[in-house]
């Protein structure tokens, strides 16, 4: 078998294999598989190959690909046998045999479009997306953000082919200098133009369109909203919102509701970005801000002097809003009964 995948078929090293197609390797298993007929030289018969050795074959064509694909040597030891970097092909075959069962059809759905609100969870979902996503040569699509382009120049020590799994030698050392990454940066292009086009964000991205290079618009929208300029104005916008908002009672367009999900929204920001509050402090403010509804002062009374809820933020933004809709409820009793009092005596 060793002799005619060689010396018949030409097949003799590493590059031979790595550069065969799929079509091109099965074609090979089906020629020297047939068997043998009796008219045939029985003194050189044709080798029949079984589905063991079969699948070996594509095994070590996945691992051909897979070390070109990631720039690693096949190395030999003194011994004449191979190293490490090839014990592992039965996992390797298995990966790409698994990841070869997808189609792009099979890719989650773009993230919805940015609101031009929340730049937090528009680049939690675009990294969501990269993660889940298979691009051109069976790669995650997340391998094309990484910072270093040549992973030899990344200064972290390697940790060795597949010290962890094939996912992740792919992501870490993949090529992305050619013809697989430039398709797999324009599918990334394509699903950042979706979420970003005719929003806030779109100015950001739209001068990498012509290229449609998906890495850089990623890196330029990633810089611009982790960038400290961008930061300053989310923590300043949400020091602003803590100063200025009061709770004074129902008004059409301002609830309670409104109100504490402006509060923790602002508390949220500003956490997010290194300025934590403790809940402590929180409970404090947000008693201050609703001192100006006097039919809360029992309740904000029983919160301040309750030694949970006074560190416990959510829970205290519950019980004041569990009274304010309590006494809407009465409120709302009281006009119906009045309203049946008017029409009843006329």
């Amino acid at each position: 078998m060793v002799t005619q995948i060689i010396d018949v078929h030409g097949y003799d090293s590493i590059d031979e294999f790595a550069a065969a197609t799929d079509r091109e390797i099965r074609d090979l298993i089906s020629t020297i598989s047939k068997t043998p007929s009796v008219a045939e030289n029985a003194a050189s018969p044709k080798t029949v190959l079984g589905q063991t050795y079969a699948i070996r074959i594509l095994h070590f064509i996945f691992y051909s690909h897979l070390i070109k694909k990631v720039g690693r040597q096949h190395m030999i030891d003194p011994a004449g046998q191979a190293t490490s970097s090839i014990a592992n092909i039965r996992t390797i075959g298995r990966y790409f045999e698994r990841i070869g069962e997808h189609d792009e059809k099979d890719s989650p759905d773009y993230p919805i479009p940015f609101d031009g609100k929340s730049s937090r969870i528009l680049l939690e979902d675009i990294d969501t997306w990269l993660r889940r996503t298979y691009g051109q040569g069976n790669v995650i699509l997340s391998y094309v953000t990484r910072e270093y382009v040549d992973p030899d120049t990344n200064p972290e020590v390697d940790p060795g082919f597949l010290h962890h799994d094939v996912e992740s030698e792919l992501i870490r050392r993949a090529s992305m200098i050619d013809d697989e990454f430039n398709e797999n940066n324009k599918r990334m292009w394509l699903m950042l133009r979706a979420v970003t086009h005719k929003t806030d964000a779109w100015s950001i991205i739209k001068s990498f369109a012509r290229a449609q290079n998906g890495r850089q618009a990623y890196i330029s929208l990633t810089s611009h909203f982790k960038g400290r300029g961008h930061i300053n104005r989310i923590k300043t916008d949400a020091r602003n919102v803590l100063e200025r908002i009061f709770w004074k009672g129902n008004t059409r367009n301002f609830t309670f509701d409104v109100f504490a999900s402006r509060l923790q929204g602002a508390y949220h920001d500003l956490a997010e970005y290194g300025d934590f509050r403790t809940d402590e402090c929180k409970v404090d403010t947000l008693i201050t801000k609703v001192s100006g509804d006097n039919s809360l002062s029992s309740v904000c009374t029983f919160i301040r002097n309750d030694a949970q809820l006074s560190g416990d933020f959510t829970a205290a933004i519950q019980n004041l809003s569990n009274e304010v809709l309590a006494k809407h409820r009465v409120v709302n009793t009281n006009n119906t009964r009045k309203m049946l009092q008017v029409f009843t005596h006329r």
